[in-house]
């Protein structure tokens, strides 16, 4: 089989493969709150990617200091790549692990209608930033259970988000 063809062959099965994953696999986001699969959960994972657009950032969540209110979120950067600043704003978002599956959690007021502040928080290279993160006015009091929550991360050309897992005790 000449080269030519065969290049192509494998280009137009990534094709493929990018087209089922985007309308099988979809962003992984439930509007109604139905459970979203994460296979690969372990309760000492500290922190996973999932890249929109197979693009590493680098970055690296750890939460500590978990209450059933807060907690202390870290980000670390380190390796990976991207172009211009790694940037994220003050938003979040709480999942529970229900069994095998993640529920998103309910917020004590419609989604649409939750307002964020407009602050952006810019992540250095090989460099570490730290949130103290509150949810008591958009989740209340959470209970004991294994959690994760998400932030999204930007260059000028991608977005990505991160998650770090913890345990409310």
């Amino acid at each position: 089989m000449p080269d030519q063809v065969r290049s192509a062959l494998a280009l137009l099965i990534v094709m493929i493969v990018m087209f089922v994953s985007l309308t099988v696999g979809g962003d992984g986001e439930s509007q109604d709150k139905t459970p979203v699969d994460e296979p690969n959960y372990s309760p000492v994972q500290h922190s996973a990617v999932m890249t929109d657009d197979d693009v590493d950032f680098g970055l690296s969540l750890k939460a500590s200091d978990v209450t059933r209110t807060s907690l202390t979120l870290t980000c670390e950067q380190s390796g990976g790549s991207f172009t211009g600043e790694l940037s994220t704003g003050p938003q979040f978002s709480l999942d529970r692990l229900d069994g095998a599956k993640w529920i998103i959690c309910d917020t004590l007021v419609p989604e649409e209608e939750l307002a964020w502040t407009m602050e952006l928080y810019l992540i250095q290279p090989d460099g570490s930033v730290t949130w103290d993160v509150d949810w008591s006015n958009i989740y209340g009091e959470v209970p004991a259970g294994n959690y994760r929550i998400s932030k999204t991360f930007m260059d000028e050309t991608s977005e990505n988000t991160y998650f770090a897992y913890f345990t409310v005790e």
